[in-house]
This record gives structure tokens, sequence and C-alpha cells, in this order.
């Protein structure tokens, strides 16, 4: 798995699924099939994974970035798809599942342009005996930024303001003409 590299640029409002491939050098040898989590390194948040909790099949809590620290490995992953057998269940079904694979959960980026630095981790014990991490950018491009919203909001309250001093205009001249006509009508 390489580092960074350049980043990879992505269109607003696609989700991004990471397209994860094991190397040995420069080689690639196989797809990761495997699950894996991701943490953005610079403390950015503005972005959600596209599945909840309940939306992935979780019959309990799933590990989580929060719980788990800095040291989340296959060491120590569970998967959520099984019920405890202590007991308990699912509880917070509409909080967000922070695990990938190249299956079913993605993740959508904020409203702006802008850079997402990440930390891959392959967290399945089935994967390898390895830790297998990586680091990647993502480079979001054509998402509305703040100088084009203003523009836009420009222009529209521009021709808006327009219409309605014409449409003021035509009502007026309409209601002298009509004046005009009820004036000769009224003339004995």
């Amino acid at each position: 798995m390489a580092e960074f590299g350049c980043p990879f640029v992505w269109k607003y409002g696609n989700v991004f699924v990471p397209d994860v491939w094991i190397y040995d050098g420069d080689e690639a040898i196989r797809p990761v099939e495997f699950d894996f989590v991701v943490r953005e390194l610079n403390d950015r948040n503005d972005f959600n994974f596209t599945l909840t909790r309940e939306l992935a099949g979780c019959q309990r809590d799933p590990q989580t970035w929060e719980e788990m620290g800095q040291g989340w490995s296959s060491e120590d992953y569970e998967k959520c798809f099984t019920a405890p057998s202590g007991g308990g269940s699912l509880t917070n079904g509409d909080f967000q599942y922070e695990v990938l694979n190249r299956t079913s959960n993605g993740i959508r980026f904020a409203k702006h342009k802008g850079r997402y630095t990440f930390e891959l981790t392959v967290i399945d014990p089935l994967a390898s005996h390895c830790t297998l991490k990586t680091k990647f950018s993502v480079w979001i491009e054509e998402a509305p930024s703040l100088t084009d919203m203003g523009m836009i909001t420009l222009i529209v309250s521009f021709f808006g303001n327009v219409m309605g001093v014409f449409s003021l205009y035509f009502q007026y001249k309409t209601s002298k003409k009509v004046q005009q006509m009820v004036d000769s009508l009224l003339k004995p």
C-alpha cells in the first residue's frame, strides 16, 4: 500500500469509496476485499459515511474511532453483525457506521472545495498477520464555494429587482390607461 502520492480528485456530490490494493513494491497484487477504517489526520469532521449502523446490518454497537483510538487494528476488531453472547443489542442505530469495504459504505464530503488527508487501516483479522496502513489525500472539486454562492445570490437578486421594477412600471402604465378610458367614458 503506497502512502500519499497525488491526491485523488473527487467531484462533490459523488460518494467516495476508497479502492484499496495490496502492493508488493510498485506492483499491485490484489484489491483489499476486507474491512478497513479511515481517520482524517487534520481533525476535519465535515464528512459523513453513507451507511448508518442499522442500514449496515449491525446487531450490536460497532466499534468506532472514538472508542478504539488510534491503535484500532486487526488485533482488536470485532464485527457488529452478530448479537453479543452476553445479551444487549444495537443502540443508536441512526449513528454513522465507520467501517468501509469495497461493497457497501462510502464517504460523502461537505459542500465546499477542500483537501482531506486520511490514514487507512485494514482492521479485518482475515486480511493479514501484518498491520496494513496507508495514507492518502482527496481533493474535492466542483463544490459550490462561498464566493460562487455569493455571486449567484447577487445575480439572482439583481435580476429579481429588475423584474420587479419592470412589473411595477407596466402595472403603472396599465392602470394609467384604464384611468384614461374611464375618464373618457364619464365625460359628457
